[in-house]
């Protein structure tokens, strides 16, 4: 419920209890980031899925989101990136042409 809720107070709440619920469910977030048009929650969004343990797969939702992320985003996403998987984080950089 707090997650749809329109006050922008409960559903920052709720994001907080997805996340601390330790449910980290990387399609469902897509989701809710294509849906998002805040850039605080697409934030939160994005530092829900840092969360969890599967780092790979995070690592493959950063890379789905990446371009539709704002410049703050993008640079936590690749900072995420480069501290767990250096050579991904490489050639994640040649193909999208970024400074290192």
């Amino acid at each position: 419920r707090l997650l749809n809720s329109s006050d922008f107070l409960k559903r920052l709440s709720g994001y907080y209890a997805y996340s601390e619920a330790g449910l980290i469910d990387l399609d469902y977030l897509y989701k809710r980031f294509t849906d998002e048009e805040s850039d605080i929650f697409k934030s939160v969004i994005i530092w829900t899925a840092s969360g969890s343990k599967k780092t790979d797969d995070v690592i493959n939702f950063y890379e789905r989101i990446f371009k539709m992320a704002d410049k703050r985003n993008q640079e936590f996403i690749l900072n995420y990136i480069e501290t767990n998987d250096i050579k991904f984080y490489n050639d994640f950089v040649e193909k999208y042409k970024l400074k290192k």
